[in-house]
């Protein structure tokens, strides 16, 4: 019996993440997030063929395109975008199983890392509609080109590594500069440790082959970037996050926020606004200063996110680079294991200067499994060690990655579903229109965004955190806005709502149509 779970450990890993997927799926059925609001975006206006409207800066394209078949057979968009994570889980645990061959790893700890995936993958499958699942899996298919042993003398894999990237820059846009120095700096490792005379011509040849493969595959979503937003650019979500983080107030004077076009549901379809664009970094000296004060900062407050991957993976990452420092060590450290180091250092090293999510770093928890895997199997073999202690230090390494997990499985059943409930409630009770809420905690300012959207009516954001009611009254004389929502936890702030100006000038006031919220038609 546990012979057959190592020798066919893919298709039991499949099978099991299969099983668990469909009975886990009514918990995860309402997951719906903010971000989710610009992909699904995209993906209608595609499937309704209006394609230079889907054109978009922020939400990269391909997950939208892969949902576009299930709209056209009449599939909501949110549960499409599920079924696609669906499979994507299985292409997943295939690829991470071919990634494993790559790396002297026992049989049995290859069965030990591909059961552990199933539900790391299931967390991850359920964690968003569409976050960087899609991208891990691109990562994944690239890292199997560059893991290789003839990775630096072959041009079929150097080629075949551009026209992934280009696919995982399609996914996530990150991917862009993230290829051009991953690839750089691996074909020059490679490059130092070959023994070959041409060497340093194989070396520019590969970065040829790369570089032109790529530009030229994503030249013309370029082009369309640059044709709509009248500026060349492979993404806006460079110049947005600069500017959030970076950029002193804002240049926006109104309270609201409006949906950029007439059929958009919220700003958040884009939420690209021209004057982000002559933005900079470096723009002068302070915010020059911010940056590199920012980017410490994230290196800092990153070490959750690590640990949410593994309470080991700094440690993995760490013995790795020392193995190979050490010219005296007892472990060696081969190629490829030394190209998962370097490639878990890069990825995180971009969203220092902004913002890093545990879910940007996705890719860590293939990467520390395998590493890992291979120092432990390195050390069982090396030093002495009896059965019950190999057991115990397996136990609490794969413990290590699926903690968070099931945590995250755990803290997410029925996320989103009361955003479906006050959904529900608004269509019953006939409100359609431009609506709007009071600014009561980012929670539930976004619950009422996210149900607002679901029952397809407009939602304004607010631009500031500070304003008074006058405002607010302009505001909505300024954006025709028809119906306002104010969210409560406490019986005095509804009473005390309800004897504000905005209520008794009100058209109507139902303070019935959902618990904990009264909504104000305006007119």
């Amino acid at each position: 019996m546990r012979k057959k779970m190592v020798t066919n450990a893919l298709p039991i890993a499949l099978l099991a993440f299969a099983i668990f997927f469909i009975l886990l799926f009514p918990l995860y059925r309402f997951v719906f997030d903010q971000d989710s609001i610009g992909y699904s975006a995209v993906a209608e206006r595609v499937a309704s063929g209006n394609f230079f409207k889907s054109i978009n800066g922020l939400w990269s394209p391909l997950s939208s395109w892969l949902v576009v078949p299930l709209i056209k057979l009449g599939i909501d968009p949110i549960l499409g975008f599920k079924y696609v994570n669906g499979f994507t889980g299985l292409l997943l645990l295939i690829s991470t199983w071919y990634l494993l061959k790559k790396f002297s790893i026992t049989d049995h700890l290859k069965a030990v890392i591909i059961y552990t995936c199933v539900p790391v993958f299931l967390s991850y499958c359920f964690y968003e509609l569409c976050a960087d699942f899609l991208l891990l899996l691109l990562f994944t298919l690239y890292l199997i080109q560059v893991c290789s042993n003839d990775f630096f003398t072959n041009n079929k894999r150097q080629f075949i590594c551009a026209v992934i990237a280009v696919f995982a820059y399609l996914s996530k846009a990150y991917f862009f500069p993230f290829f051009l120095a991953h690839f750089t700096i691996i074909n020059f490792y490679y490059y130092k440790r070959s023994i070959d005379i041409n060497k340093a011509k194989r070396y520019v040849q590969n970065l040829f082959i790369g570089f032109i493969t790529f530009f030229t595959l994503i030249s013309p979503w370029i082009y369309a970037l640059s044709k709509k937003y009248h500026y060349l650019t492979y993404s806006n979500a460079g110049k947005y996050n600069a500017y959030l983080h970076l950029h002193p107030g804002t240049e926006y004077t109104k309270l609201l926020l409006g949906p950029p076009y007439p059929d958009a549901y919220n700003s958040w379809d884009d939420p690209w606004l021209p004057f982000m664009q002559h933005f900079s970094p470096f723009s002068s000296a302070s915010t020059i200063f911010l940056q590199i004060k920012l980017f410490f900062l994230n290196i800092i407050s990153s070490i959750p996110f690590f640990s949410e991957i593994s309470f080991l993976s700094i440690a993995i990452i760490a013995a790795v680079l020392f193995l190979w420092l050490s010219k005296t060590s007892v472990i060696k450290i081969p190629e490829n294991i030394f190209v998962c180091a370097i490639t878990s250092i890069l990825m995180p090293a971009g969203y220092f200067l902004f913002h890093l999510e545990t879910r940007f770093i996705w890719i860590l928890s293939i990467l520390s499994l395998i590493m890992g895997s291979y120092l432990i199997t390195a050390a069982f073999g090396r030093f002495r060690f009896s059965s019950l202690q190999k057991i115990f230090v397996t136990a609490v390494f794969v413990a290590s990655f699926i903690i968070y997990p099931l945590l995250s499985l755990k803290n997410n059943v029925y996320n989103g579903k009361e955003a479906y409930a006050i959904a529900n409630s608004l269509k019953k009770g006939n409100v359609k229109g431009k609506i709007m809420s009071n600014h009561l905690n980012p929670e539930q300012y976004t619950l009422l965004l996210m149900a607002s959207v679901i029952a397809k009516n407009q939602f304004y954001n607010y631009s500031r955190g500070s304003f008074s009611t006058a405002d607010i009254e302009a505001a909505i004389k300024e954006f025709g806005i028809d119906y306002y929502l104010f969210s409560y936890t406490r019986e005095l702030e509804k009473e005390n709502f309800l004897t504000s100006t905005l209520c008794k000038n009100a058209a109507l006031v139902n303070t019935d149509l959902y618990p904990g919220i009264v909504v104000v038609k305006l007119k």
